[in-house]
C-alpha cells in the first residue's frame, strides 16, 4: 500500500494539513453529539456528595479543554493549577512525581511544563486523547499521521509516537502500516469497499461542509484543493488511548498481558487490542459486537481490563471490567435508569485503590466516584459554564493519591498555589 502525500511535499505544510483534517473530523463528531442531545443548563454546581468514609481519598486531575489544568481537592478546592500558554484545547493532563504535567493540545502539541506552568518542552505534532510515560521517563502519545487514498476516499489513520524524556521522537507505529495486520482481528468495515459515489460511507453534514469550504476558499490553489479535499474525510481506527502494562494478575499467567505490553482502544471498530513491546504486533484482541465506540481501557491489578464503554448507537453507557483470559464480563455499572448516564463521544473511567470506580461523564461535565455495588459516593459537577450558561465538558478525570499530591504542595508552601480555594471560572 502506497502512502499518499499531502496535498503538496512542501515541508512547512505538512503540520497545517493534517491539522486541518483532524479539526473537521473532530467538528464532525461534536456537530453529530449537539444534534443528538440537547444540554440542559446547569443546575448541580461543585461537589454536591461526598462520603469520606465510602470513598476514596486523593486530589482530582482534570483541565478546561483549553489552556488550564486543575488539581482539586475532594470538597471542590482546587489547590493548584497549571497554564498551558499560547495552546487552545489541552483536552488531558498526566502529573508526573516532580509536580510537571504533560499536557496533550489536540491537533497542536504534546507539552511538558514545571510547577509553574514554564514550559519545558513540547513535541511539535498533531497529537490527541491520551499519554504514558514509561519506565525510565519515556513517553508514549497518539498522533494523527494523515490521511491516506484508500479505496477511492480519503481516510485519517492514527500512531502511536514514542519519545526520549526531553520530548524527541524515537519511534512510530502506524495504524495505516499495520492495516492488514490490524483488519485480520476485526469484520471487515464499509470503507474496505471501494466507493461507488463521491463521499460514499461517509454521514454527511451538508452545512458543516460548505461552511468549511466557504472558509476555506481563498486566493490559493493548494489550500482550495486542500480545503476541499479535508471535507471528504474519514477516520478508520480513531485511535483514542494508549497504556503501558503494569504488573498484573493476568501477565504472571500469560505472557501476553506481560508489564510492558500496550494496551491500545480502535474507537471505530469497536476493538481493544494488546501490542507486544518488542515487535509491537497485535497479540490479544477484544470487543467487537460487545462494545460501542469505547474509551479509555486500563489493566487493573487483577488482570482485568476495564473499560469505558460509550454505548454511542445503544443510546446509554456502562463501564465493564472483562477478565482477558476468558474474555467475558465480570463486572460493570449501568445507572438505575440506563439513559441516565450516557456519554456520547467521550469518557474515562478509572479502577481506584479502595475498589470503587472513578468515571468521567464527558458530555455533561460530570464526574462520579461508584462502590462495587453500584452507590454513588462521590458526586461532581463541572462549575465553569458557558456564555449560555451551560456547563463545560470534562473529558478525563483522574483521581491521584494524597501521598503523591501533599508532598508536592508541601514542597512548594508559600506560593499562592499552596492556598486552597474554591473552583472559579478562570479569568
Amino acid at each position: 500500500m502506497q502512502r499518499i502525500t499531502q496535498v503538496t511535499s512542501r515541508k512547512h505544510f505538512k503540520h497545517l494539513i493534517i491539522t486541518l483534517a483532524a479539526t473537521y473530523v473532530g467538528i464532525y463528531s461534536q456537530c453529530v453529539s449537539l444534534a443528538a442531545t440537547t444540554q440542559e443548563q446547569a443546575v448541580d454546581i461543585g461537589v454536591t456528595k461526598y462520603a469520606p468514609a465510602a470513598s476514596y481519598d486523593g486530589y482530582n486531575l482534570y483541565t478546561n479543554d483549553e489552556d488550564i489544568a486543575f488539581l482539586m481537592d475532594m470538597d471542590g478546592n482546587v489547590v493548584h493549577r497549571w497554564r498551558f500558554s499560547n495552546h487552545s484545547r489541552c483536552e488531558y493532563a498526566y502529573l508526573l512525581k516532580n509536580g510537571d504535567l504533560l499536557g496533550v493540545c489536540v491537533n497542536e502539541a504534546l507539552v511538558k511544563v514545571n510547577w509553574h506552568s514554564q514550559i519545558l518542552w513540547k513535541f511539535k505534532e498533531p497529537v490527541h486523547h491520551d499519554v504514558h510515560v514509561l519506565e525510565g521517563g519515556k513517553v508514549v502519545v497518539p498522533t494523527t499521521l494523515g490521511t491516506f487514498d484508500y479505496n477511492e476516499r480519503r481516510v485519517l489513520f492514527q500512531g502511536l509516537a514514542f519519545l526520549s524524556e526531553q520530548g524527541k521522537l524515537l519511534d512510530e507505529w502506524s495504524t495505516y502500516d499495520r492495516l492488514e495486520e490490524l483488519q485480520a482481528v476485526h469484520m471487515p468495515r464499509s470503507l474496505d469497499s471501494p466507493a461507488k459515489v463521491e463521499g460514499a460511507g461517509f454521514v454527511e453534514l451538508p452545512i458543516v461542509r460548505k461552511v468549511f469550504l466557504r472558509l476555506c476558499s481563498v486566493e490559493f490553489e493548494l489550500l482550495e484543493e486542500l480545503c476541499h479535499d479535508v471535507a471528504k474525510r474519514e477516520d478508520y481506527y480513531h485511535l483514542n488511548s494508549v497504556q503501558v502494562l503494569p504488573d498484573n494478575a493476568s501477565g504472571a499467567k500469560d505472557s501476553r498481558f506481560e508489564k510492558g505490553n500496550y494496551l491500545v482502544c480502535l474507537r471505530n471498530v469497536n476493538l481493544i487490542i494488546i501490542l507486544e513491546r518488542g515487535t509491537k504486533k497485535v497479540v490479544w484482541h477484544w470487543g467487537e459486537g460487545i462494545l460501542d465506540l469505547p474509551h479509555m481501557p486500563s489493566m487493573l491489578p487483577n488482570g482485568n481490563i476495564l473499560i469505558f464503554d460509550n454505548g454511542t448507537n445503544r443510546g446509554y453507557s456502562r463501564i465493564v471490567e472483562v477478565n482477558p483470559l476468558t474474555k467475558r464480563i465480570v463486572w460493570q455499572f449501568v445507572a438505575n435508569s440506563p439513559a441516565a448516564f450516557f456519554s456520547e463521544w467521550r469518557g474515562s473511567s478509572q479502577r481506584l485503590p479502595n475498589g470503587n470506580t472513578l468515571v468521567c461523564e464527558s458530555e455533561k461535565g460530570h464526574a462520579f466516584e461508584v462502590t462495587e455495588d453500584g452507590t454513588i459516593v462521590w458526586d461532581f459537577w463541572n462549575p465553569i459554564l458557558d456564555e449560555d450558561g451551560k456547563r463545560r465538558r470534562i473529558y478525563r478525570m483522574i483521581r491521584i493519591p494524597v501521598e503523591r499530591v501533599e508532598p508536592l504542595l508541601a514542597n512548594y508552601a508559600g506560593s499562592e498555589q499552596k492556598r486552597r480555594r474554591s473552583v472559579t471560572v478562570p479569568e
